[in-house]
């Protein structure tokens, strides 16, 4: 029996959902992290976000990323001495994981049962019922961010598309983990969302390709964050992956071009090679 690619997307999609349950153990390690936090920097948060908080997630990929609201006088101007300083306090007390620093925050990992990362925030303001925070940002300083806007952000898509915008940006998500590509997930996302501004509907062949013709024709410039909060979202946090991401990117806008050309052919089998070349052997094969 053979698949159509509207049903390999669907069972794609499917394979890459996360599990509706936090493990057990991880449950325990994110309470032990906010006590040890409370401890030593009296923590007066610990609140879950990025994309599992927003339904993006990618399962096996997306870790578990908290916001870890720190009072301000425990807080240095340097954002580096201070993601250095907590992930060192973090690696004492936590005997049984491995710390390490991944910007911006402290990824924190035991065994093969995940991870979390903690992301130190300084809480400014809130408006309009949104929480707005200072973060790290790649340069030492401080960014803007909020959670709650791009959350409410993408409800907007959602209520307007339905599931199709969330399983988009899952999509791409996809292609920069099968591929181990060093783009930005929320760079995905805004793209996503910019890309989605005046559709209608989504049809996954042909929005993944969509997609990846916008950033190819855009070069990856920098997205301004719709919400007004964290300014210009770039699409890399080092300038020197900028190279990688960019030919992996044509590579992909190729393949996706190709999948769907075939598609509109009717050359399904063909399609579906080239979408499993675009991720990495991971998408479902033509026949069962």
């Amino acid at each position: 029996m053979t698949r159509t690619v509207n049903k390999g997307f669907h069972e794609f999609l499917h394979r890459i959902a996360p599990p509706r349950t936090e493990a057990e153990s991880l449950k325990t390690l994110h309470s032990s992290v906010a006590d040890f936090l409370r401890i030593g920097y009296g923590l007066n948060d610990f609140i879950i976000t990025g994309s599992l908080r927003n339904g993006t997630c990618i399962n096996g990929w997306s870790g578990y990323d908290y916001f870890a609201v720190m009072p301000t006088g425990k807080l240095k101007a340097d954002s580096v001495a201070t993601v250095s300083e907590i992930k060192n306090y973090l690696d004492f007390h936590l005997q049984d994981a491995e710390v390490r620093i991944q910007y911006p925050g402290i990824e924190v990992a035991v065994g093969a049962q995940g991870t979390t990362k903690v992301i130190p925030v300084d809480f400014v303001t809130e408006a309009n019922g949104q929480k707005i925070y200072d973060m790290p940002d790649d340069t030492g300083g401080w960014m803007r961010t909020s959670p709650d806007a791009h959350g409410a952000y993408i409800k907007t898509i959602e209520q307007r598309l339905g599931v199709g915008g969330r399983n988009l940006m899952r999509l791409m998500k996809a292609w920069k983990y099968c591929g181990g590509v060093p783009i930005s997930s929320f760079y995905l996302e805004l793209a996503v969302a910019k890309y989605l501004e005046h559709a209608s509907s989504v049809v996954y062949d042909v929005d993944v390709h969509g997609v990846f013709q916008y950033l190819f024709n855009n070069e990856m410039a920098p997205i301004e964050d719709p919400m007004g909060v964290s300014g210009c979202v770039n699409p890399c946090s080092a300038h020197s992956d900028y190279m990688t991401v960019k030919t992996e990117l044509t590579a992909a806008f190729m393949r996706a071009a190709r999948a769907l050309e075939a598609r509109l052919k009717y050359n399904v089998a063909e399609a579906f090679e080239w979408w499993r070349l675009l991720y990495n052997g991971k998408f479902p094969s033509y026949y069962r």
